[in-house]
Order: structure tokens, then C-alpha cells, then sequence
């Protein structure tokens, strides 16, 4: 059953856009239980040179353009690389974004009906995970190396939610984006000074998912989980994951 047919009133999607991460393929099944209007809320970013035969017309290539910093991939910055190049060139103009991995499967009417859930004072994710959880996993120890007390200091607001979104994903308000990655981008910088050589490549990516979750938290009062609507498939395939 379509999820929007369940809500009195669906509220236009022409003030939504989704951005989707890719660094080898796409796969347009993830997508293919939404109609036009919901898939017209989607661009697309290439990494490092991927090509995709699908969705050309709306795809943007993330070496292009005018603002970017190649040691970001070089570094293995990933998703979160991809964010700050996304807001530093101002590509969001609708009052509502978010950015997505490749793989995860939007399911019929789920765009409709987080489209009417949306909220200034809220953010809604693919998943959620709780404070104890964020610093659990951080994998540089927000507590031990004093990161989440700088990360407090350098965001300039306390944490207000009590949920915390994952996998560098949001919907916020476009307006949220642009005040707080500014701060991100700042923190990030610090953690990837205290990346040790010889640890491994996802450290650094899985932590800057945390910081931007910590950040995230910072701005609304409480982040709702989305899961029943949005599935991530992992899929196999591309030649470095995200």
C-alpha cells in the first residue's frame, strides 16, 4: 500500500532534494517502487571518476566542481568528503535535503510520507543510534582523546536529541546544512591530524559519520528512524565501499 495514501494531506515534494553517493555503479532498482514525482527529488554525485549509464542528466560529477579538495578522497574522506563538497558549492537550493549511499532501497509512498513528517525542529534517518552508542563506536574514542568535548566547544551549541542518525545520512532542513558543516568540516579536520598511519582506512570515515551525528543532534530536538521505509542493501559490487 502506498504510505501516502494512509496521511490526509502529502505535502508537495517540489522543496525536497536527495543526494545520491557513488563511487562505482548505480543501481536503479533501488528506486523503482517510487513514482515519478518521488524519484524527481533525486540527484546523483560520481566519486573518483565512476560512470554510471543511469540518471546522466541529473548527475553530478563531485571532481568537477568548482570547490574541491582531491586529498579528501585521496584520504579516504568517502561520504563525508563528498557532503562537505556538496554544501561547500552551495548545490543545495530546495528548503529540505539529505544525502544517501547508493545502496540503500527507498520503498513505495516512503518519500511522501517522510516528506510529511518533516520538521524545522527535527531531523529522520535511515537509522538511529543513542549517545552511549555514538561514542561507543567512534573508533577514535570521543572520551579518551577529549574529541567530543572539542567537537561540543567548536559546534557552539549542546546536543539537544536524543537520537543520532547514521551512515552520514539526514533529512534536514537546507539551511541546517549550511550552518553546521561549516563546524563539521572543522572537527573533521582535527580528527584526521590524529589518524595514526597505520590505522585502518575506514577509521577515520566511520568516525567523521559520528562527529556529523553529534553535530546533527546539536540542531533539533530529536531524530526519527526511518527503517521501515528505507532498507540498506549493502550491496556487492563497488570497488571501494563508501
Amino acid at each position: 500500500m502506498d504510505n501516502c495514501k494512509q496521511l490526509d494531506n502529502c505535502k508537495q515534494l517540489d522543496n525536497l532534494e536527495i543526494f545520491v553517493i557513488f563511487h562505482d555503479k548505480l543501481y536503479p532498482e533501488m528506486y523503482d517502487e517510487l513514482d515519478e514525482e518521488e524519484k524527481n527529488c533525486f540527484k546523483f554525485v560520481a566519486v573518483n571518476g565512476a560512470t554510471s549509464e543511469y540518471y546522466k542528466d541529473k548527475t553530478i560529477n563531485e571532481w568537477e566542481l568548482p570547490i574541491y579538495d582531491d586529498s579528501w578522497q585521496k584520504n579516504k574522506w568517502m561520504n563525508g568528503g563528498v557532503n562537505h563538497h556538496i554544501v561547500l558549492n552551495k548545490l543545495l537550493t530546495k528548503e529540505w535535503a539529505c544525502f544517501v549511499q547508493y545502496d540503500m532501497k527507498f520503498k513505495k509512498g516512503s518519500i511522501k510520507y517522510i516528506q510529511s513528517i518533516l520538521k524545522p525542529n527535527i531531523g529522520v534517518s535511515m537509522r538511529i543510534m543513542s549517545l552511549r552508542e555514538l561514542l561507543a563506536t567512534s573508533t577514535y574514542g570521543f572520551s579518551d582523546n577529549h574529541l567530543y568535548e572539542d567537537a561540543i566547544v567548536t559546534i557552539n551549541k549542546p546536543p539537544r536529541s536524543p537520537n543520532y542518525p547514521l551512515y552520514h545520512m539526514c533529512f534536514l532542513e537546507s539551511s541546517k546544512w549550511y550552518d553546521l558543516m561549516p563546524k563539521v568540516l572543522e572537527i573533521d579536520k582535527k580528527v584526521f591530524k590524529a589518524m595514526n598511519p597505520e590505522d585502518p582506512w575506514y577509521r577515520f570515515p566511520i568516525t567523521t559519520e559520528r562527529t556529523l551525528a553529534l553535530a546533527i543532534s546539536c540542531y533539533v530536538d530529536d531524530v526519527i528512524d526511518a527503517s521501515q521505509y528505507i532498507t540498506h542493501e549493502r550491496l556487492a559490487g563497488q570497488k571501494n565501499k563508501l
